[in-house]
């Protein structure tokens, strides 16, 4: 375990995050240890992402179009790509569940020693 990586990680999940919640909400970050993994959850109560868009929101270079909103505009849609490959160097699985309007969670898993 990389914990140089796994920062880079957390990073790119949390940055998304708080880039993308309406200002003054609140993001949630959830710790779980059990004997066999790691658990950490990532709530926002942002924008939310389309159905449409979630099967490639891990691919390198994929952008949501955020039309919508033009002050998130920026960034090469490489950070969860990023991300998505180093929790699997360490054998770990990084998912997400959305809800436009609502906001995003994103669940990292990583297992234990």
């Amino acid at each position: 375990t990389d914990p140089t990586l796994l920062r880079i990680v957390l990073q790119n999940v949390v940055g998304n995050a708080v880039k993308y919640s309406k200002r003054g909400s609140t993001v949630h970050i959830t710790l779980k240890v059990t004997d066999a993994s790691i658990s950490i959850l990532v709530e926002d109560h942002g924008m939310g992402i389309r159905q449409s868009d979630l099967p490639y929101i891990f691919n390198r270079f994929y952008r949501v179009d955020t039309s919508r909103n033009k002050e998130h505009s920026d960034g090469y849609g490489l950070g969860l790509a990023i991300a998505h490959s180093i929790v699997e160097m360490h054998h770990g699985s990084i998912d997400v569940k959305s809800k436009i309007g609502r906001g995003s969670v994103f669940s990292i898993i990583l297992p234990r020693g």
